[in-house]
């Protein structure tokens, strides 16, 4: 499965890239991309980042994390088909690797909501129409307000692999050094 094309990526900075920590790494995160791309930072809702590759422009969401993401969920509600199609990259990290990417995976937006509401824990979790409805008209009168919602995402890749693009895997570098 390509969400992105893998041609998008410079897997040796996906190597470097230290992203732990609060906010910002726009620098490293951006790097991540081959010179072949060009990207533009936008202020969208849904998204950080527009990546051009050839005649294609994807829209990327950053995803940073250990394991555990949170995602306001109210700006899923009802989203627009343009919107499914938005990818969602999961930059992990973990603490033995001190902050380095050792995992990086994508799936679309609107695969993304569907695999979540279709899982029985993460339904637990708040992955429902009626959470995500109930978060879209409360964010509608309190425009600040952020309604989340959790994943484990590195439990998602073991359990539904084949849904998501794994760019890099986390045996990347013990291959390249062996």
């Amino acid at each position: 499965m390509s969400v992105i094309p893998p041609a998008a990526f410079n897997l040796e900075q996906i190597a470097q890239a230290q992203i732990a920590g609060r906010g910002g790494k726009e620098r490293q995160i951006r790097a991540i991309f081959s010179g072949a791309v060009r990207t533009m930072w936008t202020n969208h809702p849904l998204f950080d980042v527009e990546v051009r590759s050839g005649d294609t422009t994807y829209h990327v969401e950053f995803k940073k994390q250990k394991n555990l993401q949170w995602f306001d969920v109210g700006k899923y509600h009802d989203v627009s088909l343009d919107d499914t199609g938005i990818v969602m990259l999961f930059l992990l990290h973990s603490l033995h690797s001190k902050g380095m990417i050792d995992t990086v995976a994508a799936i679309h937006l609107g695969d993304f909501v569907q695999l979540m509401m279709a899982d029985p824990e993460m339904r637990e979790c708040g992955w429902t129409e009626e959470v995500m409805e109930i978060a879209a008209d409360l964010k509608r009168k309190y425009p600040k307000l952020q309604f989340k919602v959790s994943a484990p995402i590195r439990d998602l890749l073991r359990r539904y692999g084949r849904s998501f693009q794994v760019v890099y895997p986390s045996d990347h570098r013990e291959k390249r050094e062996s």
